[in-house]
């Protein structure tokens, strides 16, 4: 995407991968063998991360990702984007580049017109994608993808098989204290990306801070209100995901 993104995941479960530029496609986890307590570097494994309800998921601009339902229920996904951010070079329209597939959705421009997108290999022509990616000119017809009309969401027909790390609680608090304790940054390829919101204890996610945005959560029980309030340089969203009231 041109713009910054994040997404709060609501009902569901599943996983999200994401590709940032210029930062290595693979990651290393050091896991403790049992038998003789010693480390060893061997697992490697692709940016996945396992998404469930409560988790906000920031994205800066430029950073390929996708997501996957592996649960029994339905994975539903809200996301706001900020065409507005200063990463965003082109107009304030939302514009959503796909690297597979040939989605047909169209979607209704601030001009007016109906756009309709297609994945980035669909304006290159077969011979010059075989001859870049070094694979023969029938594979670079499937990379292009003309005839697929099954849109942005896809059905896998067997159950999609990946290698994700483990979540581990203690050593992302372990690593985030050596971080602070080091006066280090956390640096762009190794930056948190999602946080469970539902958790007060471990409210930092420092991504927001690049992608200038910001994430609240607030239950409201019967009878209670929330006070009057506003905000002076920002604008803010709205969203209920269960129960009924009034706001004025």
């Amino acid at each position: 995407m041109a713009c910054a993104c994040f997404g709060s995941v609501h009902p569901g479960r599943g996983f999200h991968g994401a590709a940032i530029p210029g930062c290595p496609e693979t990651l290393q986890s050091s896991g403790q063998n049992s038998r003789n307590r010693r480390e060893s570097s061997e697992d490697q494994h692709q940016k996945v991360r396992q998404v469930r309800e409560g988790d906000v998921v920031a994205l800066p601009s430029g950073v390929a990702d996708w997501f996957y339902n592996n649960g029994d229920s339905p994975l539903v996904l809200v996301q706001l984007l900020d065409t507005s951010n200063a990463a965003n070079q082109l107009d304030q329209d939302f514009r959503k580049f796909f690297l597979a597939g040939n989605p047909q959705q169209e979607l209704q421009s601030q001009r007016g017109q109906q756009e309709r997108y297609r994945n980035l290999f669909g304006g290159f022509d077969e011979r010059l994608l075989a001859e870049a990616f070094n694979v023969d000119t029938r594979l670079a017809r499937r990379m292009k993808n003309e005839n697929d009309n099954r849109g942005i969401i896809v059905q896998v027909q067997h159950e999609l098989q990946m290698v994700s790390p483990q979540e581990s609680r203690e050593e992302e608090e372990r690593e985030r204290e050596n971080q602070r304790r080091q006066g280090l940054e956390e640096s762009f390829c190794s930056a948190t990306l999602k946080h469970n919101i539902n958790n007060p204890e471990d409210a930092d996610l420092p991504i927001l801070r690049h992608v200038q945005l910001s994430a609240q959560r607030g239950v409201l029980y019967p009878n209670a209100l929330m006070t009057p309030n506003w905000n002076i340089n920002a604008h803010s969203i709205c969203y209920i995901t269960r129960g009924s009231g009034r706001i004025k």
